[in-house]
C-alpha cells in the first residue's frame, strides 16, 4: 500500500468539524500540472483567509477537494488577458512550445477534478 503524504507547505485549510487540512502530496502534484500559471501557496493563503472569514462556509473533509479544485479553476480562469495594440504586434514572435508544455483544456481539468471525487 503506498504511504499518503500529507504536504505541509502550504497552509492549512481549516474544516467544519475546527480541524485543519493538509492536501496529500499526490494532489500538490496533479494541481501543479494542472494550473502551471498558478502559485499554489499564494492560492492555498487566500483560501485559508476566506475560510476563515466565512465559518459557516467551511467545508467538510469529503468535500475539501471539491473545494480546492473550483477555487484553482476559478482563479486561473480570472486572469484577463489585455489585447496588445496593432503597431506592437508585429514587434512580437510566435513562441513554439514543445508538446509536453502545451496548455491543460478545460475537459483534462474537469476530468482530474471528477476522478478526485
Amino acid at each position: 500500500m503506498a504511504i499518503r503524504e500529507r504536504y505541509t507547505s502550504l497552509s492549512a485549510l481549516p474544516l467544519k468539524d475546527g480541524s485543519l487540512w493538509f492536501p496529500l502530496t499526490s494532489d500538490v502534484a496533479v494541481w501543479n500540472a494542472a494550473f502551471p500559471n498558478l502559485n499554489l501557496s499564494q492560492e492555498f493563503t487566500r483560501m485559508h483567509l476566506w475560510l476563515h472569514a466565512n465559518p459557516t462556509r467551511r467545508k467538510t473533509a469529503k468535500g475539501i477537494r471539491k473545494f480546492v479544485v473550483n477555487w484553482l479553476l476559478r482563479a486561473s480562469s480570472s486572469h484577463v488577458v489585455v489585447p496588445l495594440p496593432e503597431h506592437m504586434k508585429e514587434q512580437i514572435t510566435e513562441p513554439s512550445f514543445p508538446a509536453e508544455e502545451r496548455a491543460v483544456t478545460v475537459a483534462e481539468i474537469r476530468n482530474l477534478q471528477d476522478r478526485m471525487k
